[in-house]
């Protein structure tokens, strides 16, 4: 299996490359070059500088995506633009490559931030948004956007 992940030198994306490669071709997508996008070598992993705001160029073709890159309070670029640019034109640019790719599987990191304040002990899908903050508001705005995609998506909301 061929798996496209976004964000691949995150903190997030370092595990599922590392993990994910010992048994799966890995086209790792990441925009700012690190230590783990400079040093980590597999023989499955294929390492790609993309800017996720601009048009995915790629001729591989991915059996499954999950997208993780993001802008969050803790990023070196935060500002206003960068979580637009970052969590809702990346996203719209991914779905275009897995629409033009014919990706079955899609798997997005959301956030529990979409919740903002949270006031109950357990949250489920149909907890109510109190509050969110930029991140939280463009993670919701994201899962909407994938609802509305013919292709099925798992979301999952990491806390």
């Amino acid at each position: 299996m061929i798996i496209l992940i976004t964000g691949a030198n995150g903190t997030i994306g370092c595990d599922l490359v590392e993990k994910l490669s010992l048994n799966h071709k890995i086209l790792a997508l990441y925009r700012t070059d690190n230590f783990f996008s400079n040093n980590f070598k597999s023989k499955n992993v294929t390492w790609m500088k993309q800017d996720l705001k601009k048009k995915i160029d790629c001729e591989v073709i991915p059996d499954a995506i999950i997208h993780g890159a993001v802008t969050h309070p803790f990023a070196s670029k935060k500002s206003n633009k960068d979580y637009i640019d970052s969590n809702i034109i990346s996203l719209l640019n991914i779905i275009d490559f897995a629409i033009k790719k014919g990706v079955k599987k899609f798997i997005y990191l959301s956030s529990v931030v979409i919740y903002g304040k949270i006031e109950e002990n357990i949250l489920t899908d149909y907890s109510s948004f109190n509050n969110p903050d930029l991140l939280g508001a463009t993670k919701i705005l994201s899962e909407t956007l994938l609802e509305n995609q013919d292709f099925k998506f798992l979301s999952i909301r990491l806390p």
